[in-house]
């Protein structure tokens, strides 16, 4: 797979993932404030117990697909012919767990308005985003990710939207979960004309891996997303059952705010599969330890930089964006960020080991830290509530990519052999000092973030240049990879910029995702 293609895939879920986080950033503060405390848990709740479900409706199918026509490209039989196994797979999970979760809504906790209502529109989406699921699964495994994120960049854009516009009529609840279903609609029907495009559906041909090893590769990769997302999940929902509808609001607060950092994590994550396969089956391991090594490099520098910011800033920025209910939101948000920061690396190695088809031992991995963050939220909630439930989430997410690591050391690949930890520490340390006084000094929440933001991007990115880091050569080839609107936007200011940047870095330089 061309260099090219790799950032080109990582520019599409990037933008993609970027919409997302825009748009939730715009419609959070409004449901927050609409809803009120209790009812933005409710809505965390709900939306909790959708990105569960929505893995084990899939049965890991979308990967198996992913996987299995990345193999072998050119092969539109073989195409049609797993498409359709799977697809059958998926269906019948997808009627299970709809039952299954239409039930459980009914018997545990209640809205106040609509619970049935709000139960149908919770299964109704998640069929609906089944569908792009299957869709997703092949155009990744043809390169072609762009077709699979503009459906879910629609999506993206209509579910805050429908939502902020019938919350504010006086909806409520109803109004924001009925965006949720609109955008799953729309993403659903775009995805499947795309994918008609690419696919023949009357052409089958033999798969060469048996219907079982498809089969079990997709119950195996159902699993690790489904535990991954009750990593990610299940604390939201026991500080809502041990807690209280309120402290689930403001945890879900400091949650929302480290996802928002895992722009750069997510987009990667979305093309290491397809990007890796055939580098495996053809025992190219030198070309994936190069390429994980590269884009380990750009995740932690980016994520690096983003979290920097929220733990300096969080109580102007909780102040700022949900308002003073939610202040309290500072402490765990802050405890939240050395273990999503980890997470972050473990997001771009798994799709890497799924990849080669050691799908079990994910399973393993990402089951111990499910288990190890169950337990201590078990413990440390009802003691410590929103403060417990982050210290229980940055402990299990903290091992897990050395976890991967040792996985991925097994067969052959040393996964942070060359990373440059120590000099992102440094960094990272001559970026706060010169912001301290203004976060103690500034009164205004507004202007305290507006010129430290300008300052920390300054020492860091100068000083990642310094610290060999990044060069401006990466950053330039980087640039040449976007689409050429965002390109041309780009490109003017850092040419003008280069010579500094040249003379910042000395005689640096380094291979790029080109």
């Amino acid at each position: 797979m061309p260099k090219r293609a790799v950032t080109k895939g990582v520019i599409s879920a990037g933008t993609w993932t970027l919409v997302k986080i825009v748009m939730s950033a715009i419609a959070t503060p409004v449901f927050a404030r609409t809803l009120g405390a209790e009812g933005y848990g409710q809505y965390a709740y709900y939306l909790a117990v959708m990105m569960l479900a929505a893995p084990i409706a899939n049965l890991g199918t979308s990967q198996s697909i992913t996987k299995f026509v990345a193999e072998q490209p050119d092969n539109r039989g073989l195409h049609s012919t797993i498409a359709l196994f799977a697809g059958r797979m998926n269906l019948l999970a997808t009627i299970t767990v709809c039952g299954l979760l239409l039930a459980f809504l009914m018997i545990g906790p209640q809205p106040r308005h609509s619970p049935l209502t709000i139960a149908i529109i919770i299964v109704a989406s998640i069929a609906l985003e089944q569908v792009w699921y299957f869709g997703k699964g092949i155009l990744y495994g043809l390169h072609r990710e762009e077709l699979a994120t503009l459906p879910a960049t629609l999506g993206a854009v209509i579910a805050p939207i429908l939502g902020i516009a019938l919350a504010m009529m006086g909806w409520g609840l109803f109004g924001v979960m009925l965006g949720v279903l609109a955008a799953n609609l729309a993403s659903a029907l775009l995805t499947i004309f795309y994918v008609n495009r690419f696919v023949d559906w009357r052409k089958t041909d033999s798969i060469p891996a048996s219907n079982d090893n498809v089969l079990w590769f997709g119950v195996h990769s159902m699993l690790f997303a489904a535990l991954s997302m009750a990593l990610y999940k299940t604390d939201i929902i026991l500080v809502r059952t041990l807690a209280s509808d309120a402290d689930a609001g403001i945890y879900a607060a400091a949650v929302q705010w480290t996802e928002f950092t895992w722009l750069i994590p997510i987009a990667i994550e979305g093309v290491m599969l397809q990007a890796t396969s055939h580098l495996w089956a053809e025992g190219r391991l030198p070309e994936v330890a190069h390429l994980l090594a590269r884009t380990l490099r750009y995740t932690a520098l980016a994520t690096g930089f983003l979290l920097v910011v929220v733990f300096v800033f969080a109580d102007q920025i909780l102040l700022l964006y949900f308002g003073p209910r939610f202040v309290a939101a500072s402490l765990p948000l802050r405890i939240l960020v050395p273990g999503v920061f980890s997470f972050s690396l473990a997001r771009v190695v798994w799709p890497v080991i799924q990849a080669r088809g050691s799908i079990q031992q994910l399973v393993g991995i990402i089951g111990a830290a499910f288990v190890i963050n169950l337990l201590l939220s078990l413990l440390f909630i009802p003691r410590w509530h929103t403060t417990g439930a982050a210290i229980a989430t940055t402990i299990s997410y903290g091992g897990v990519v050395f976890m991967y690591a040792w996985q991925l050391r097994i067969h052959g690949i040393r996964t942070f052999e060359g990373f440059p930890g120590a000099r992102l520490l440094v960094l990272i340390a001559i970026s706060i000092v010169p912001v301290v006084p203004i976060v103690l000094y500034l009164p205004s929440s507004l202007l305290s973030v507006s010129a430290g933001i300008i300052i920390l991007t300054t020492f860091y990115f100068g000083g990642a240049l310094r610290l060999r880091l990044i060069s401006t050569h990466e950053t330039e080839k980087i640039i040449e990879s976007f689409p050429s609107l965002i390109r041309n936007i780009i490109a003017r200011p850092f040419h003008i910029l280069r010579p500094v940047l040249v003379r910042m870095e000395g005689s640096l330089r380094t291979e790029a995702i080109g």
